[in-house]
């Protein structure tokens, strides 16, 4: 299959080509590292290129290059004019294989949508005491929500009145594995799966804590737009995510995958709600 669309892929560029002239522009930009097509095209019809590269590729969002990986770097390298990347953690990855001095990092520019009015009417009133979490995101296995899931339990075990808000929808699969795990865990009174919702930062801004358990996040625009709206944020120690969160200061790293660790820090926030509030603020 991947080979059947490497191959109209190239069979397009002749055409691409065509139309970039017929366009009369000046530069060409590709919003993807796994498609070439574009940088092929823009040499054919003698234009400049540039490459915004927001991924690490297979290892966040199990992208698959469709001329296979050295091949497709390859050409970053040698038909862009330059890269630009949305985290030192995404230069980092393709610094050996892209001439660093094409590389330029430049950060997202993340507005806030308002919250909505009357949102909040939708949720189930919580009871007084009770710590909300919240994470979300696409339900995938590269987003890791059975982490939030497994401390969560963890966190009740210990004594620690919380509840968790899924939101999000993906993977069926994955969701039911979710599901599974939660009803596995006894945990069926205090994990909300949402769904899709279109006001995520509603049901965010009514949570106390928002986790960001991705194993590698690039960037991590929903970490951003949690800090921007005063919540503290429970990260992993991997990818973008570190860039954003400052330990201790705007927020909380934990070892991805390591629920155990994410449980502590969520306890933690708990019993220093003055330090939670403060981070929060310090995050805007």
């Amino acid at each position: 299959k991947l080979a059947r669309r490497g191959f109209r892929t190239l069979r397009a560029i002749p055409s691409l080509a065509g139309l970039i002239r017929s366009w009369k522009c000046d530069l060409v930009y590709t919003n993807t590292i796994t498609l070439c097509a574009g940088a092929l095209a823009a040499r054919l019809a003698g234009r400049r290129h540039v490459w915004h590269i927001h991924e690490f590729g297979y290892e966040d969002h199990a992208l698959q290059f469709d001329w296979g990986r050295a091949l497709s770097l390859w050409m970053v390298d040698r038909l862009s004019a330059a890269c630009i990347v949305n985290s030192r953690a995404v230069a980092a990855a393709y610094a050996g294989q892209i001439d660093e001095s094409k590389i330029h990092v430049v950060d997202y520019a993340v507005e806030v949508p308002p919250v909505e009015a009357g949102g909040a009417s939708r949720m189930e009133p919580r009871q007084n005491g009770v710590l909300r979490c919240a994470i979300v995101g696409a339900l995938s296995p590269g987003k890791r929500q059975e982490d939030a899931i497994a401390a969560l339990e963890q966190v009740t075990r210990a004594g620690v009145p919380a509840e968790l808000l899924v939101i999000g929808e993906g993977k069926e699969a994955y969701a039911e594995h979710l599901r599974g795990l939660v009803e596995r865990l006894g945990l069926g009174g205090r994990v909300r799966f949402t769904g899709h919702v279109d006001d995520p930062q509603t049901w965010v801004a009514e949570s106390d804590v928002v986790l960001m358990c991705s194993l590698n996040e690039a960037f991590g625009m929903v970490t951003v737009e949690a800090m921007k709206a005063g919540k503290p944020v429970i990260g992993t120690r991997s990818g973008g995510t570190p860039e954003i969160i400052s330990e201790g200061e705007t927020g909380l790293l934990y070892t991805p995958g390591k629920s155990s660790e994410l449980a502590e820090k969520i306890v933690y926030l708990q019993a220093n709600p003055e330090a939670a509030r403060a981070m929060g603020e310090r995050g805007r």
